[in-house]
């Protein structure tokens, strides 16, 4: 009697919404861009696909070449390869459009799906911030203005060169409610994740040309110093500027010297930090309601480090929109952020917030500035001590002006003397090893953007009064 012939499925691994978190969670925590596909590659096949590869069009030709691949046989890839090519084949069509594509019939025995992944971000970089969004790369590939063809041209505003591939993966015979969601959300993030690391690597292989230039400046600079290139009537002159030359080449070469340290700091910070930044979204939905006031805190600080790092990859360049903003609120938060660091150093606190009109500032950086003053205070007293905040709304005479004014005073140990007219100068610091002499340099710096005064007084023993002064008025 025959028999029936049965086939048997290997058995696959069901996956829930949190194994798909995880898989995120581990792709976001690559920190090298050259490391991205071959993750998502192993992530794809975690998801039960038995092949995935990525292709791209070889420049200045419509062969299509592999550059990455799990589990499938080279020759099988290059006979598909070689079938999804060509100016109007279906890998162009894929960039072109920029969406998933599936393909059934003759060329492989199973379906495939083709995934479009182009540098892009709905968001404008810094340089495109200030040059016009419309013509930034990433942002026309995010909204679907340019082929993939020029998904790899340089973008015209900071000359990045882009990229532009496909992931091609191998369908299931039999497939599951969900899977086509799951893989198109993973190969999106893998996309956003791998754009974030391309543009930070961009920004350091910049820092590092900037540098090298500096050291060709410098050589430059020396020689003309020993005399080679300047002519024996101006030798005397030379001789009385020869000193404040030499003074200006070492601070450029100390300025080279911390935007190299501020690039690899951000380089280094801006990876993990996006993974946490997308850690506390995920778990937006398990917070109770009890945690909701730290959970807050940890998601705009977050969010705001961030931003911090952006602005070092940027070159520092002070970017952020002016709105009316409540001081106060600031001043609180602040505070709130720093109770625990506070209380350990046994530091008291004591606030005076008067009534105060909204200001137009940059949130961000007003709350840097207070960040950084509030941190010196407590570094100022190792044995703690008494910190005190204090705002008021300030109107002149005339009633032609008004500004905010805060105190930030504590009892400190005090700054020596001969320091206080050098102490919002660059490298300048009374914490000897601890410090960088940065901070106080970067709050001056913020306030004068916002066209304000920082003034301090000091006394050896007593402690330490910063006064800033704030228009209220958009500047």
């Amino acid at each position: 009697m025959a028999t029936a012939k049965m086939q048997f499925q290997p058995p696959r691994r069901r996956r829930d919404a949190a194994q798909n978190r995880e898989a995120a969670l581990r792709l976001l925590q690559v920190e090298r861009s050259a490391e991205v596909l071959p993750v998502l590659l192993d992530e794809i096949i975690a998801l039960g696909y038995a092949r995935a590869a990525v292709l791209e069009t070889r420049p200045n030709s419509h062969r299509v070449g592999t550059v990455a691949s799990v589990n499938w046989p080279p020759a099988d890839l290059a006979k598909l390869a070689e079938a999804v090519s060509g100016p109007a084949g279906p890998l162009a069509a894929t960039l072109a459009t920029n969406r998933p594509k599936v393909l059934e019939g003759p060329l492989h025995h199973r379906a495939l799906s083709l995934h479009p992944m182009l540098y892009s971000n709905p968001a404008p970089c810094r340089e495109a911030a200030d040059a016009g969004s419309e013509n930034c790369l990433a942002v026309q590939n995010a909204l679907g203005d340019k082929n993939g063809a020029s998904g790899r041209q340089p973008c015209s505003i900071c000359g990045m060169q882009g990229y532009a591939v496909v992931a091609m993966v191998e369908h299931r015979r039999h497939k599951a409610e969900g899977d086509s969601a799951a893989l198109s959300d993973l190969i999106r993030l893998a996309n956003a994740h791998l754009s974030r690391l391309v543009k930070v690597d961009f920004y350091y292989d910049r820092t590092c040309e900037l540098e090298a230039v500096l050291v060709e400046k410098d050589v430059t600079g020396a020689a003309i110093l020993e005399g080679d290139f300047v002519p024996n009537a101006q030798a005397s002159t030379r001789a009385q500027n020869k000193a404040e030359v030499e003074r200006r080449m070492l601070e450029i070469e100390r300025f080279a010297s911390a935007g190299r340290l501020a690039a690899t700091i951000a380089h280094e910070v801006n990876n993990p930090m996006e993974a946490i930044k997308n850690a506390v979204y995920l778990l937006a939905g398990s917070v109770p309601e009890s945690a909701l006031p730290v959970y807050n805190i940890l998601k705009s600080e977050t969010e705001r480090v961030a931003r911090v790092v952006r602005q070092m990859l940027g070159l520092y360049r002070h970017t952020e929109p002016v709105k009316p903003v409540s001081v106060n609120t600031i001043i609180e938060d602040t505070l709130l952020l720093l109770s625990r660091q506070l209380q350990l150093a046994s530091v008291q606190v004591e606030t005076e917030l008067g009534m105060l009109p909204d200001a137009f500032i940059a949130p961000d950086q007003i709350r840097q500035v207070l960040y950084n003053l509030v941190i010196n205070a407590r570094d100022a007293m190792p044995n703690g001590g008494r910190l005190r905040i204090r705002s008021r709304h300030v109107i002149a005479r005339d009633q032609a002006s008004n500004w905010i004014r805060i105190l930030v005073a504590d009892t400190g140990a005090g700054i020596p003397r001969e320091i206080i007219p050098d102490i919002f100068e660059p490298f300048v610091t009374t914490k000897g090893e601890l410090g960088t002499g940065l901070g106080l340099w970067i709050v001056k710096g913020i306030i004068q953007s916002h066209t304000g005064t920082i003034t301090v007084w000091s006394k050896v023993g007593r402690g330490t009064v910063f006064r800033i002064d704030l228009p209220i008025a958009k500047p």
